[in-house]
This record gives C-alpha cells, structure tokens and sequence, in this order.
C-alpha cells in the first residue's frame, strides 16, 4: 500500500490521477450536463407541449370566442337591426304623428283664420247693413216727414179748396135758392104770393148770408122783386076791387 501511494504522489501518476479525475470529472459534468439537457429538452418539449397545448387551447378558446362573439354580433346584429327598424319605425311613426299634429295645427290655424275672416266679413257686412238701414230708416224717415208735410200741406189745400169748393157750391146753391124764389115770386099768383114771400123772407134770413159777393146783388134784385110782384099784387086788388064795385065794367 505505501508502495501504491508512493507511486501515486509521483508527480506522473498524479497528473493522470488528475487527468482521469478530470475525464471522471468532466464525464460527470458531461452526463450532467447531458441530463440536464435532456431534462430542460424535455421540460422544453414538455414546455412546447404544454405551450401548444395551450396555444391549441387559446385557439379553440379563441375561435369558441371568435365563434360566440360572432354568434353574439349576429345575434346582436340582428337585435341591432330590430332595435333599429323598431327605432326608424318609431321615430317615422313620430314623425308621421308630428306631420299629422302639424297639419292638423296648419288646418286649425287655417281654419281659425277662415273663421276669423268670415267672422270679420260678416261683421263689415252688419256693419254694412246697419249703415243701409240707418241710411235707408232716415231716407224712409225723411221721405215719410217729407210725404207726411206734403200730405199735410195736400190736405190742408184739399181741405182749402174743398171749403173754397163747399163755400163757393153753398155760395152757389144759395144763390140758385133765392134767384128760384125769386122767379116763383116773379111768376106767383094771388093764392101762391103770401106763401111765396114767407118763403122768400126765410131763404134771405137764412141763405142770403151764404151768398157772398153776391148777397148785395141779390138782395137789391129780391127787393126789386119783392116790389114789383107786391105792386103786381097790389095793382091785381085793386081791379079786383073795382071789378067787384062796378060789375057793369067787368063785363063791357
């Protein structure tokens, strides 16, 4: 044994104990080194793996998300779509609702204007008719007055000229009454004359005044009348008279 440690410190020995210790030594690190490549190698592949594994995963999540979302766009498109026709529906139907109030506030002003026109129209023509018939009620009025003092100063003519007429026909006839007295008078006879007169001297108490103008005429010729027929009368008595003394002269 001491000759084997001697041998193994002479510096030949220890060179290859140390070569052989580094060989050892660096089959050691090479197996090492070796499994620890192997081990990452196969904590990469494991690693790859799970790395695929997870990118397969992510990418089935990934296309089910893609897959999902598009089902949710479409689905969302759709209520999208619906929301949004519903929304033009709702706001044409506004619209529509806003059109018809506008007309309808359009037609009622419209309207309103109309009604106030004709409202103003029928008023100018009340107004007009009252004017006309307050100027017409005055001219009916004025006309009336008008007619009413011509018919007042018509009758007031007539009733002038009927009593111009009445007088000048009483004048008239009162005259023919006495001038037709007096006639009979002219013409009376002895059994008539007393009656006559009377008559006479009643017609000049009572129509002579009547007479007018002529009342002094007629008065002269009654009493020229009145002499001459009591004149006659009187000369008639006398013959009578004397016819009665002296028969012998009626009769020669």
């Amino acid at each position: 044994m001491r000759s084997q440690s001697a041998a193994r410190r002479t510096p030949g020995a220890t060179q290859r104990r140390r070569r052989a210790a580094r060989r050892r030594s660096g089959r050691k690190a090479r197996r090492r080194t070796s499994k620890r490549r192997g081990a990452e190698e196969e904590e990469r592949a494991k690693r790859r793996e799970r790395s695929e594994s997870a990118k397969k995963r992510r990418e089935r999540e990934e296309a089910d998300s893609k897959r999902k979302r598009t089902e949710r766009e479409k689905e969302d498109d759709e209520d999208e779509r619906e929301r949004r026709k519903r929304e033009r529906e709702k706001e044409e139907a506004a619209k529509r609702k806003q059109v018809e109030e506008d007309r309808r506030k359009f037609e009622e002003e419209l309207q309103r204007k109309r009604d106030a026109k004709r409202k103003e129209e029928e008023e100018r023509k009340k107004s007009e008719a009252e004017k006309r018939d307050s100027e017409a009620k005055k001219k009916r009025d004025e006309e009336a007055e008008k007619k009413k003092e011509e018919d007042e100063k018509k009758k007031a003519q007539d009733e002038k000229q009927a009593k111009e007429l009445s007088a000048a026909e009483e004048m008239q006839r009162a005259t023919l009454v006495i001038l037709r007295l007096l006639q009979q008078l002219s013409n009376a006879t002895p059994e008539n004359f007393e009656d006559l007169k009377k008559e006479l001297a009643d017609a000049m108490d009572k129509e002579l005044p009547k007479t007018g103008h002529q009342m002094d005429t007629l008065k002269g010729e009654a009493d020229r009348v009145l002499a001459y027929s009591t004149g006659v009368r009187q000369a008639d008595r006398r013959a009578t008279r004397e016819d009665r003394e002296n028969p012998t002269r009626g009769a020669g």
